[in-house]
């Protein structure tokens, strides 16, 4: 099961739509110095680029082990249980580091599949509140928001859009309205809110429109023409 959970998210299955290039595997520290050993006391380098000094290929060698450090932890994690706050803790706290956008990636497609969705939602906004980097400079923060969008359904919607209005910092509340304005311009959002909830999420999301980055705003932009009378839903 950890296997399969690791190998779908190295496929890209946190990404909803999007192609995700393969990532190789991070390289072994031989792999960093073997060629800087190359043609020492024998023969000459092949012809190509200079071999890396070799302070430079121990240089490189570090600077991978975190990555592999934090594989190795997302699965220690995943063959322990999957414990949704540990995954979140090590989404939140290596956001600044570009070597952990696997492991991180990794950890956000196990998230996903936590149940029950309450669990799940406690666990998405934890990880969403870390503030080791800043939403937009974070390459994941557009899957985070996807996949909190994906975790409101009908029995919970009415407590996020509470939740949404009370949000008094700037990150979290930027998650949840952002992810609330997503669920409700889909179709499956369309399909659950009735005409009453569209007639409020409405006046909601132009009320929070002013606290809200420019990204925010596009998504409500985009989702307002949407939530009109539909005489084919609930009242």
């Amino acid at each position: 099961m950890a296997a399969a959970l690791l190998a779908n998210a190295l496929a890209g299955g946190c990404s909803r739509g999007r192609e995700t290039p393969p990532v190789a595997d991070a390289p072994s520290p031989e792999a960093f110095v073997a060629p800087a050993r190359a043609g020492v006391g024998g023969a000459p380098l092949p012809a190509g680029p200079p071999a890396p000094p070799a302070a430079t290929a121990i240089d490189a060698a570090a600077a991978a082990a975190p990555r592999t450090a934090l594989m190795a932890e997302v699965q220690s994690i995943v063959d322990g249980g999957s414990d949704p706050a540990k995954l979140a803790r090590l989404f939140g706290a290596h956001a600044a580091q570009p070597d952990a956008l696997l492991a991180r990636k990794t950890a956000l497609y196990v998230l996903k599949g936590v149940t029950p969705r309450e669990v799940r939602l406690d666990a998405l906004l934890q990880a969403g509140a870390a503030d080791a980097v800043a939403a937009e400079e974070d390459p994941l923060w557009p899957e985070l928001v996807d996949a909190l969008a994906e975790t409101w359904a009908t029995e919970n919607t009415a407590a996020g859009r509470r939740r949404m209005l009370r949000e008094h910092d700037p990150r979290l509340r930027r998650l949840l309205v952002a992810s609330m304005a997503r669920y409700a311009g889909s179709s499956r959002g369309l399909s659950n809110l009735t005409n009453s909830e569209r007639r409020a999420l409405r006046g909601e999301l132009r009320t929070v429109y002013p606290k809200v980055p420019p990204e925010v705003r596009a998504d409500i932009d985009a989702t307002l023409p949407k939530l009109v009378h539909d005489s084919h839903v609930r009242d």
